[in-house]
């Protein structure tokens, strides 16, 4: 059985490939190895139509295997162990999501089964290319409590250079926003908004969580929810910083921190060592108080920070 996405006829993987995921995800170590090499050996080019392995709901994605987040989805059965703990961790039925950078929809698919029908999840993605993915993918699902959004968050309305990803490389997460004077044969000018204008928009008022993987540009995203973090409309924000990026925007992760602290969010960095992280993708189970340790006030932080910070009067994740 085939099925129409992304502009072209898409079928289920090949019934070797998914008897070899679920090898791959039963072994006990050198589960990415394998995973890559049998990518590599893959006669499959292109999309196919895969399960989410861990979807309760069978949860079904446009899985090509050229994209290391889709791939890593499809062998392993989930990506980035920790961020998936704490976002089902975190939600309950009713509760709303906002998945700023949302790539192909990975965990707005585990908000939305987390929140269910009668939550809400907003899908922010900007990369033209990746958004048509993610919603293809929603076309695949009944979900009607997400909402997907082609937009760049943003500190003001407008639009924005976007330099996208590279498909000859692994990593279609990297999109990022750029000087407009920058040339580039990969840039998209993308309509902007800030996160604020666009909840009020849809009607949304106090959101549960908050993702954020967007390569450099949360320093415009936070801006543009000035308003709701003093209000403290976000309970929870769960950022992936970089620095490197940051700096080219003229700002540090530092600052970020003092924003949020200064807001009155008490921050918890997340464990994402790769020690760490090797021991959480082979785990059985995880819990948040395994994964989190408290910030203090101007504490250093690493050169790749993960900081989920709650708001005042927010219970404790640990």
């Amino acid at each position: 059985m085939s099925t129409h996405i992304s502009g072209q006829q898409t079928g289920a993987a090949p019934l070797w490939m998914k008897a070899a995921a679920r090898v791959v995800r039963r072994l006990p170590f050198a589960r990415y190895r394998v995973m890559n090499a049998l990518s590599t050996l893959s006669p499959v080019r292109g999309p196919f139509v895969a399960r989410i392995p861990t979807s309760r709901q069978g949860l079904r994605f446009e899985c090509d295997l050229r994209n290391g987040l889709a791939r890593e989805v499809f062998f392993t059965g989930q990506y980035e162990p920790q961020e998936t703990c704490l976002v089902r961790a975190l939600l309950r039925p009713g509760d709303t999501f906002v998945d700023v950078g949302a790539h192909w929809g990975y965990f707005t698919f585990l908000a939305a089964e987390a929140v269910t029908p009668s939550g809400r999840v907003v899908a922010i993605e900007a990369d033209p290319r990746i958004h048509r993915t993610l919603m293809a993918n929603l076309s695949l699902n009944r979900l009607p409590q997400v909402s997907a959004l082609h937009v760049a968050a943003a500190a003001e309305e407008g639009t924005v250079k976007l330099e996208g990803y590279d498909e000859s490389g692994d990593n279609w997460g990297i999109s990022r926003v750029r000087d407009a004077s920058q040339a580039s044969a990969r840039a998209f000018s993308v309509p902007a908004r800030p996160v604020d204008a666009v909840l009020d928009e849809l009607g949304v008022g106090r959101v549960s969580l908050v993702k954020m993987d967007i390569e450099g540009a949360e320093v415009f995203a936070l801006a543009g929810m000035r308003q709701g973090l003093q209000a403290h409309r976000y309970e929870r924000l769960l950022l992936e910083l970089h620095p490197s990026q940051l700096r080219e925007h003229g700002t540090d992760a530092a600052a970020l921190a003092r924003l949020l602290t200064e807001a009155g969010y008490q921050g918890w960095a997340v464990d994402h060592s790769a020690e760490a992280t090797r021991r959480w993708a082979y785990a059985r189970h995880i819990e948040p108080r395994m994964l989190l340790r408290p910030l203090s006030p101007g504490e250093p932080l690493d050169d790749w920070p993960h900081i989920l910070w709650i708001a005042p009067g927010v219970p404790s994740p640990v």
